[in-house]
């Protein structure tokens, strides 16, 4: 998982990088400054420190929209077992998923599963009478 998240901030970083128009320096800066956030953010997931990793996600993500901040992100949604927001987040990563690797693709569609079951399991819950 570890090389996996490496390979991603690197991916992610490049495409960053690479989308933005040459003469935008504004753009650099915030993209740059998105990447930072990003880098920081899958650190503080590895020590299980959710909660800021998902503030720092959010902020990367005002600060340079791209599918793969979300991907990253939603794994901290599930790792709290923020369901609803984390489909939510996996939603939008698929209507704007043109370049995600297809390893990450199949962990969207399964996760989407996990979450849709887990809202449903809440659902009946709360419907049946205790």
């Amino acid at each position: 998982m570890k090389r996996s998240c490496l390979a991603g901030c690197i991916v992610l970083t490049v495409l960053l990088l690479w989308s933005l128009p040459a003469a935008a320096e504004t753009d650099v800066k915030r993209a740059k400054l998105a990447i930072e956030k990003v880098q920081a953010a899958v650190a503080l997931q590895k020590q299980s420190r959710h909660l800021e990793a998902i503030g720092l996600f959010d902020a990367a993500w005002a600060l340079s929209p791209h599918p793969k901040v979300l991907f990253f992100k939603t794994r901290s949604l599930m790792a709290l077992e923020r369901f609803e927001e984390a489909l939510s987040d996996y939603r939008l990563i698929q209507k704007n998923a043109h370049d995600l690797e297809p390893e990450k693709l199949r962990e969207v569609q399964k996760n989407v599963g996990i979450c849709e079951e887990a809202l449903r399991k809440t659902a009946v819950l709360i419907r049946t009478p205790g």
